[in-house]
């Protein structure tokens, strides 16, 4: 597998995360060499502190999820001042999660050097990947320059096997954007996504624009049930973007029943999730 670098700690075979005990755990400081032992079981790791409520059964501002569209979405700043506002006011944020898609001005990821320049040297940078696509670890690694903000991000990289229970749900779920032609591409990035959660835990979901993928992954959040880890998501609508988000809550009946939104304010802004 490709490796990468991990700021001065030096060379890092990318985490393989295997199908058990993927539990809220996170990486004080990642270990030189192989590792290859399933997240929770890696040494150098312990429990994050809890985080301050924000609602009755909701954590917010352990993990930071970055989430969005990937191209046509540049990230407006009355979104990142909301964001940084909202975080202000919630528990300290202690890790931040994204796909590993490459850092580029025209994608939600223009937000992340921003986002990690503020929250380090207390937040940990994760970026999960499929193990059999090493030409996103290899892209994840090509973005990271020595001494800039994502420089120490680690790279989870997430075997078939760990995306399997959650492809199964995916494909017995009648939703429009999983039945299509690009279903099976969909249902993979979902499913990834589905996997980070589980490892990063409770947090705050953050959307910059967001397209079918962001969607497929509110809809398993929102049937993941009572005893799965509340998160809040701040869906910014990306500037002459569509809103997938809000087009599939409109549409869909079901969704809505069991994902309470609520503009943000100024509306224009976006919506506030709670699933």
């Amino acid at each position: 597998s490709a490796r990468v670098q991990t700021g001065s700690c030096g060379p890092l075979t990318p985490l393989l995360i295997g199908p058990r005990r993927l539990g809220p755990t996170i990486p004080c400081e990642p270990e030189s060499g192989d590792v290859t032992t399933p997240l929770q079981c890696s040494s150098g790791f312990s429990p994050p502190p809890p985080a301050r409520p924000v609602e009755p059964g909701v954590s917010s501002g352990m993990a930071l999820f970055v989430k969005g569209s990937s191209s046509h979405a540049p990230v407006s700043r009355a979104a990142l001042d909301f964001l940084h506002g909202q975080l202000a006011q919630s528990g300290p944020v202690l890790r931040i999660v994204w796909d590993g898609d490459r850092v580029h001005p025209d994608s939600f990821t223009s937000a992340l050097p921003e986002i990690v320049d503020r929250y380090q040297p207390h937040a940990s940078i994760m970026a999960f990947v499929m193990a059999d696509k090493a030409l996103k670890a290899d892209r994840v690694a090509a973005t990271r320059r020595p001494g800039e903000a994502l420089a120490r991000t680690l790279v989870v990289s997430v075997p078939r096997s760990a995306l399997e229970p959650h492809l199964s749900a995916l494909r017995s779920m009648p939703a429009p954007e999983l039945q299509d032609d690009d279903a099976s591409w969909r249902r993979d990035y979902t499913a990834l996504g589905a996997v980070a959660f589980e490892a990063a835990g409770a947090g705050t979901v953050v959307v910059f624009g967001g397209g079918h993928v962001t969607v497929a992954e509110l809809r398993l959040a929102a049937a993941a049930g009572p005893s799965a880890p509340r998160r809040r998501w701040l869906c910014f609508r990306a500037p002459n973007s569509y809103s997938a988000i809000a087009d599939a809550l409109d549409a869909d009946a079901h969704l809505r029943a069991f994902v309470r939104a609520v503009p943000l304010d100024p509306p224009s802004l976006g919506l506030e999730l709670w699933t």
